[in-house]
């Protein structure tokens, strides 16, 4: 039998098109924790050669959204802010990691921390905070069946 991790990221990963179609994919899941990655393309840069900030909402919200659903229940995002500090690169690896803050019965509150690494001129490598965002989801009583959906 699958695993509940196993089924919330197959979920996930093949039923979200948007994210599909944008390379973002949940890569880590357990109980109050989900991680989501995107590799920065150039579809996903602006006019300043930056990344677009709303591929980091993105990848937050996904995150977010997995971290919150359980074996016994779904959710969606209802409300959901971030706070940019950096800006990611072409060819950057970006990590979101959701981690459960609070749940009730219908929500769950969540905080993501944006992050990527980068080699420094000396070789060495620096893990860069580029956002933080919290964001809370509203939580339903969906059961995962076992063919993800």
């Amino acid at each position: 039998m699958e695993k509940m991790e196993d089924l919330v990221i197959r979920h996930f990963n093949d039923n979200d098109m948007f994210c599909r179609r944008n390379g973002i994919r949940i890569t880590e899941k357990r109980e109050g924790y989900a991680r989501a990655e995107v590799l920065i393309e150039k579809h996903h840069v602006n006019g300043m050669n930056n990344v677009q900030g709303g591929v980091l909402f993105t990848l937050a919200d996904f995150a977010l959204a997995a971290a919150a659903c359980t074996d016994v229940g779904r959710g969606v995002s209802m409300h959901c802010s971030i706070t940019y500090y950096k800006t990611g690169k072409l060819g950057d690896l970006i990590i979101a990691e959701a981690v459960e803050d609070n749940r009730t019965r219908r929500t769950a509150t969540c905080l993501v921390r944006i992050h990527t690494q980068r080699k420094k001129d000396d070789g060495t490598t620096e893990d860069i905070t580029l956002a933080h965002a919290e964001g809370i989801v509203a939580l339903f009583d969906i059961k995962l069946g076992p063919d993800g959906k």
